[in-house]
């Protein structure tokens, strides 16, 4: 990014002339700020020597590179970015988005997808241990699932002397799920390119036993 960055300072450097060097205007102060940002995490020279070096084999070289741990390790994390929730958040929030994404294809939303999944490895779940397993908000879970319900994809019946909803998925759920499959495929694909498949799989491993064993 800092050598994009760079390049189109220079651009731009080049058209506004020589009123490009004078400080009142926004770009001398760019251009200067992109030089110091090809400084910072190592001389850009020095950082095209470690990828070189640090090169695995492999066809996915680029992702799994040394680069990124040793930028990282030069920056100093302070500030906002010292709150646990907000990079959990953070995180949450790209990876939401990286599988809505592949999902929108058959017509289905992450959370609708997780429900889905979980109600059919779950048949007859209650509304509690479903809002247990989801970590949602009984309300917030009611409000998910009505639509699924009105699509025909899930289906509720009393149970119990204080007829408790419990959930089941009809054969149209099933027949979306199966549908979904691939997409959700390709999103696991996606993030493993962008972290490393072992890095996924312990980040994974990692927050369901943070989040099930609190």
């Amino acid at each position: 990014m800092s050598e994009l960055f760079s390049r189109v300072s220079d651009q731009y450097l080049q058209f506004f002339g020589e009123y490009g060097h004078i400080a009142e205007y926004p770009i001398s102060r760019f251009w200067t700020d992109s030089r110091a940002l090809r400084l910072y995490g190592g001389t850009s020279e020095v950082m095209k020597e470690l990828v070189v070096h640090s090169r695995p084999s492999g066809p996915h070289w680029l992702t799994r590179c040394a680069i990124t741990q040793q930028t990282l390790h030069m920056i100093e994390i302070k500030g906002p970015d010292l709150c646990h929730c907000l990079a959990a958040r953070r995180a949450a929030r790209h990876m939401t988005r990286l599988y809505d994404r592949q999902l929108a294809s058959a017509g289905l939303s992450t959370t609708q997808f997780s429900l889905l999944a979980l109600v059919e490895t779950h048949p007859g779940i209650s509304v509690p241990d479903l809002a247990v397993r989801m970590v949602m908000e009984r309300t917030t879970l009611l409000r998910a699932i009505k639509p699924m319900r009105e699509q025909g994809w899930l289906l509720s019946e009393a149970q119990g002397a204080k007829f408790a909803l419990a959930f089941t998925v009809s054969e149209t759920g099933a027949a979306k799920l199966r549908e979904a499959e691939p997409y959700w495929k390709a999103a696991q694909k996606e993030l493993e390119a962008q972290a490393g498949r072992q890095r996924a799989v312990q980040l994974r491993n990692e927050l369901l036993d943070f989040v099930f064993a609190a």
